[in-house]
């Protein structure tokens, strides 16, 4: 294997490195993403089901206030009776209790089904809550995490780089720059072995003339005919 190539194997190792490094990040800043979707949503979610509940209480609170009234005038109306001898007035004062009653069951029955529906979105609300607070915990952790990465990385990588610059002086700038365009077009891979006469980026066979050449272990530099990555062979000698 020449020389040139051992430069450009380490510069890919150098790079594969850092890139590594900056899909962690990227997976952790993704993550963060995320929670704050969640929390976002849990948010929302919360007011939603307060101004729902708010709603209930007040229809509770209306419900309730009707049975204490029809009670009331029950009561007071019941009283009315025992001293009214008129025969009309009994029965229109009947009617009106009657009605009074009637008007307390249906609001016993509203109010038994909005307590239980009240109940309901409480517990809801109780679950949502709690996973607020889950998720905004977590979120907190993966910041200071993901602060710390980000600090460790970025000094990883100014060394990276610095090794990089001093190993890239052996090779051509042309070069280099033909390297990164590589990387940057076939997923980070500028570099490959080939195996059986096949190249280890696109995994498809290449010429025999150019699979003797890499076997010769010549100076110059060869590309993949279908990927265009820098072909190297690696064999026992190498």
């Amino acid at each position: 294997m020449g020389k040139v190539l051992e430069v450009l194997m380490q510069l890919q190792k150098i790079d594969l490195n850092a890139d590594s490094m900056n899909a962690g990040e990227r997976l952790g800043e993704e993550k963060l993403s995320e929670l704050t979707e969640e929390i976002g949503r849990a948010t929302e979610s919360i007011a939603e089901i307060e101004a729902e509940t708010g709603t209930l209480t007040e229809s509770k609170n209306e419900s309730s206030e009707t049975i204490r009234v029809s009670t009331e005038k029950i009561k007071a109306d019941q009283q009315k009776l025992n001293s009214i001898k008129n025969d009309k007035q009994y029965k229109a004062l009947t009617k009106e209790i009657k009605s009074a009653e009637n008007a307390s069951r249906l609001a016993e029955m509203e109010m038994a089904s909005v307590t239980e529906k009240l109940t309901e979105r409480e517990e809801e609300l109780a679950k949502v809550r709690a996973l607020l607070d889950e998720k905004s915990a977590e979120k907190e952790k993966l910041s200071g995490e993901s602060e710390t990465t980000k600090k460790e990385n970025a000094e990883a990588i100014e060394k990276l780089n610095a090794e990089k610059e001093t190993i890239a002086k052996d090779v051509s700038p042309s070069l280099i720059k033909k390297y990164d365009m590589i990387r940057q077009r076939r997923s980070g891979l500028g570099v490959v072995n080939v195996l059986n006469e096949a190249c280890q980026g696109c995994f498809i066979q290449i010429p025999p003339q150019l699979y003797l050449q890499l076997m010769k272990g010549t100076e110059e530099i060869i590309t993949c005919p279908h990927c265009h990555r820098i072909l190297y062979c690696k064999t026992e000698e190498s």
